[in-house]
């Protein structure tokens, strides 16, 4: 019995010289989760610096969030559940720092995008806090903080790579045949910028179109802001174009200013509608192109295509709910009939009967 009392001793002593080792520990950790995407480094900043994509990407599959009327950028936050994510950093295309607190408890999420010379993007995820007692004591016997508390924090990354390819991808093209363009007054901003960034360019511009508006309240915004394509230059690689927003009258800008005022007349046009992410602008443009030469359509080159953003990033986070309308103006008004080859022409006569 005595050996027993002993032995009950010495394992007692062990559990508490185990407690106060534990207990006494920092706790405090930092892991990193590594990951290559598909996705353009441009593409993820924009992404992961919306909150309300959190629905998408949280660990927890939890898609009721509370955003904050700031959703975007530096000081946007989100509640997901109890957990509050607030975004203290950034370095735009590059960087997005989280921090995400829960009761007394607080963590740091450090997102860390390095474009590929194959186009693709590196996104590393550097994550710190502390461990409570009980996962102190899990991480000493079960390898460490990366093995308790890792998995959440790499189902984040990979979320993100899935939820924002799977709406990339998606969109739907239409043609609508020629429609009427009424007289456009509108004013501008000429713009220059490589073709891959050519989508974060334009809605950057659309922002402050709006803002000029705001700030001249004389002018009145008639419809959706479009864009008025220019030169492609095949040596840069970069690309000129205006973005335009419609307003109800001629005005006069100061001479220098980057906004300038432009009028179209009016037309008849060819247009196709896109349904989904700028990025398939091409093949809408394609399409276009296409249905014009098989119509027996003419191009009106007196007037310069034009993209109209009818429901776009100034509207919705999600891309795949994007519409464009691409106009290319025709010369005619109305679709040619062309006329259906004679029955008779390829038909055998029949031998006289005598």
């Amino acid at each position: 019995m005595k050996i027993l009392k002993y032995l009950f001793i010495l394992l007692l002593l062990g559990i508490i010289s185990l407690s106060v080792f534990v207990a006494t520990q920092d706790g405090k950790y930092t892991i990193e989760h590594e990951k290559i995407s598909e996705l353009s480094d441009r593409s993820l900043y924009k992404y992961i610096t919306d909150v309300r994509n959190l629905r998408e990407w949280n660990p927890w599959e939890i898609k009721d969030i509370k955003a904050d009327s700031i959703y975007s950028g530096l000081g946007a936050n989100a509640q997901v559940k109890n957990h509050i994510f607030t975004i203290t950093e950034v370095n735009p295309h590059q960087q997005i720092v989280y921090q995400i607190n829960e009761n007394e408890s607080t963590t740091t999420l450090e997102f860390n995008l390095k474009p590929n010379t194959d186009k693709t993007t590196t996104i590393t995820l550097k994550t710190s806090g502390k461990l409570d007692y009980i996962d102190k004591f899990k991480a000493l016997f079960l390898g460490g903080a990366k093995a308790i508390v890792g998995a959440p924090y790499e189902k984040m990354l990979n979320n993100i790579n899935f939820h924002l390819a799977e709406d990339l991808e998606k969109y739907v093209l239409k043609t609508q045949g020629i429609v009427y363009v009424p007289e456009t007054y509108f004013i501008q901003q000429k713009i220059v910028s490589p073709i891959d960034n050519l989508g974060n360019e334009i809605f950057e511009s659309m922002k402050f179109m709006k803002y000029f508006v705001q700030m001249n309240d004389f002018i009145k915004v008639t419809d959706k802001p479009f864009t008025i394509f220019g030169q492609l230059n095949m040596t840069t690689d970069n690309i000129e174009y205006y973005v335009c927003l419609p307003i109800d009258k001629e005005i006069y800008t100061a001479e220098g200013s980057d906004i300038t005022f432009g009028k179209i007349p009016a037309h008849y046009a060819y247009k196709t509608t896109l349904t989904g992410d700028y990025t398939h602008s091409d093949k809408a443009w394609n399409k276009n192109i296409e249905e014009i030469k098989n119509k027996h359509l003419t191009s009106n080159t007196a007037i310069q295509p034009r993209a109209i953003f009818q429901y776009s990033i100034l509207d919705t986070h999600k891309p795949s709910e994007w519409i464009t309308e691409f106009l290319t103006p025709v010369n005619e008004s109305v679709i040619p009939i062309t006329e259906a080859p004679n029955e008779t022409q390829n038909s055998v006569e029949s031998p006289t009967q005598e």
